[in-house]
């Protein structure tokens, strides 16, 4: 990759930088947050080996993830810095992964999920997915689908309260209680 991508990413930054920052603050839930990875992928960017990197098909979305995994990294340190418990209280706590029932109930729950999203139409499928894991924003959706951003915005809506009936229904089906007793 060469100079001329390093000015293009530069460029984004600065002319599409509102848009950028709510995308961010989105997928982080921090306004704060969203401006310190901005400022730290300002710098990334600058010193990036431009070279050593494959070209980058979409530009926005790059930037944006390349901020969300400044910001998660930098959680993640503060994290390690933080006072860490003592074995007495690690000893107290309750491992929830060793609770069969509830890891058989995340299980079920995971499935249900999956089959909530097979069962969406493929655009539906294709909406949801586009937005919540890549955080693609509306307006390049409806481009991608020849659709408007409100029918975007009611594709989505749809699609996930389609999802969430059919989790509450799995849920419904089979309550289970903390002794392992099925209810329901």
């Amino acid at each position: 990759m060469s100079e001329t991508n390093r000015k293009r990413l530069r460029e984004l930054l600065t002319t599409r930088y509102a848009e950028l920052r709510r995308r961010i603050e989105y997928r982080l839930g921090s306004s704060e947050g969203a401006e310190d990875a901005l400022q730290e992928t300002w710098l990334r960017v600058d010193s990036m080996d431009m070279n050593a990197i494959k070209p980058i098909r979409h530009p926005a979305s790059y930037l944006v993830q390349m901020a969300v995994n400044i910001s998660i990294d930098q959680h993640r340190r503060e994290r390690r810095y933080a006072a860490e418990p003592d074995s007495d209280e690690l000893a107290a706590r309750e491992d929830e992964l060793s609770d069969p029932v509830r890891r058989v109930a995340g299980e079920r729950e995971v499935e249900t999920l999956e089959t909530a999203l097979m069962g969406l139409s493929p655009r539906r499928r294709a909406i949801v997915l586009a937005v919540r894991l890549e955080g693609t924003p509306h307006r390049e959706l409806a481009e991608r689908f020849g659709i408007s951003e409100r029918m975007v915005a009611k594709e989505l809506r749809a699609a996930l309260d389609q999802c969430a009936a059919q989790l509450k229904q799995g849920r419904d089906a089979v309550k289970v209680d903390r002794k392992g007793k099925r209810h329901g």
